[in-house]
C-alpha cells in the first residue's frame, strides 16, 4: 500500500484494502459476529433496537479488536484474530443490555495507540489530535473515570519525544492532565482507582496486563513497515504504543467492566504469543 484517499484526512486512520486476504478475512468475520449477536440479543428477549444496536456492537468490537491487535503485535497477523475473537465474545458475556462505553474505550484507545506506533509512516495531522483530545474528554466524563486522561497524556508524550516527534504533542500531554485535574476537582474525585483487583473480571483483566507487559518487555525487534515510506515501524514506539493500551486497562481495574474489550485485545494477544512459543519449542 503506498498511497490512499484517507490520508488526505488523517495520518492515523489506515484502510481496510479488500485485496489482502488476512483484511478480507476479518470483513467477513464481522458478518457471524453480528449474526450470533442477533441471535444472543433474541434467546434473552431483547427489543428489536437493542437487538441491532448490540449486532452493531459486535461488529464494532470485531473491528477494533483485530486492528488494536494488528497495533500490539504488528508481526503476526493470528494476533489480531485472536484479540478479534475475544473482544466479540468478551461482549456477548458484556450482554446485549449492557449500557457501558467499552466500546467508546476501545476505539479511543486504538487512535492513541496508533498516533505513537505510526503504523501509517505519517505524523499525526493537529486534526488528529483534537479529535484524540475529544474522545479522550468523552471518555472522562462518559465513564466518570478521569485517570484515563493520563493515558491520553501518556500517548501524546510518546509521540513527542520519541523517533521524529511532534513537539506540538506536549500541549496536547498536558491539556490530557488538565482535563484529569479539572473533572477530579469539579467532582470532589478520589484515587480509589488505584485499589487493587477484587472481583474475578478484574483478577482476569489484572493477569492480561501482567502477561502483555511481560511480552512487550520480550519484544525485541519489529519487521513489519509502514503502510506509505515502507520503512520499519520503529521497535521504540511499538513498545511505547503497547504501553499505552496496557495503561488504559491497568487504570480501569476498579471499573472493569468499561475496559473488558481492552483486556479481551491484550488477552488475545497474550494467547496468540503463546501459541506461537509452543509450536516453535515443542515439549
Amino acid at each position: 500500500m503506498s498511497t490512499h484517499r484517507i490520508y488526505n484526512l488523517t495520518s492515523i486512520g489506515r484502510p481496510v484494502d479488500w485485496h489482502t486476504p488476512t483484511n478480507r478475512a476479518m470483513v467477513i468475520l464481522l458478518a457471524p459476529a453480528a449474526v450470533g449477536a442477533i441471535v444472543l440479543g433474541v434467546l434473552q428477549g431483547a427489543s428489536l433496537a437493542t437487538v441491532l444496536g448490540f449486532a452493531l456492537h459486535a461488529v464494532l468490537a470485531g473491528f477494533g479488536g483485530w486492528a488494536l491487535g494488528r497495533e500490539l503485535d504488528p508481526d503476526h497477523q493470528a494476533s489480531a484474530f485472536a484479540a478479534m475473537a475475544l473482544a466479540v465474545f468478551v461482549l456477548y458475556m458484556l450482554g446485549p443490555v449492557y449500557t457501558g462505553h467499552s466500546i467508546l474505550v476501545l476505539l479511543t484507545t486504538l487512535g492513541l495507540v496508533r498516533q505513537v506506533n505510526r503504523t501509517t509512516g505519517l505524523e499525526s495531522r493537529l486534526s488528529d489530535s483534537l479529535v484524540l483530545m475529544a474522545l479522550t474528554l468523552w471518555v472522562i466524563y462518559a465513564t466518570a473515570n478521569p485517570l484515563f486522561g493520563l493515558v491520553a497524556a501518556l500517548s501524546f508524550a510518546f509521540d513527542g519525544s520519541l523517533d521524529r516527534p511532534q513537539r506540538r504533542q506536549y500541549v496536547f500531554a498536558l491539556a490530557s492532565v488538565g482535563a484529569t485535574i479539572v473533572y477530579m476537582v469539579d467532582h470532589d474525585s478520589s484515587l480509589q482507582l488505584l485499589s487493587a483487583p477484587q472481583s474475578l473480571p478484574q483478577w482476569l483483566a489484572a493477569l492480561a496486563v501482567l502477561v502483555f507487559g511481560l511480552n512487550v518487555l520480550l519484544l525485541d525487534s519489529v519487521a513489519s513497515v509502514c503502510d506509505v515510506r515502507q520503512r520499519n515501524l520503529d521497535l521504540r514506539r511499538v513498545r511505547a504504543g503497547a504501553t499505552v493500551a496496557l495503561v488504559a486497562v491497568a487504570q480501569g481495574l476498579p471499573q472493569v467492566r468499561e475496559v473488558a474489550l481492552l483486556a479481551a485485545v491484550l488477552a488475545g494477544v497474550c494467547l496468540a504469543a503463546a501459541f506461537r512459543r509452543s509450536f516453535r519449542n515443542p515439549a
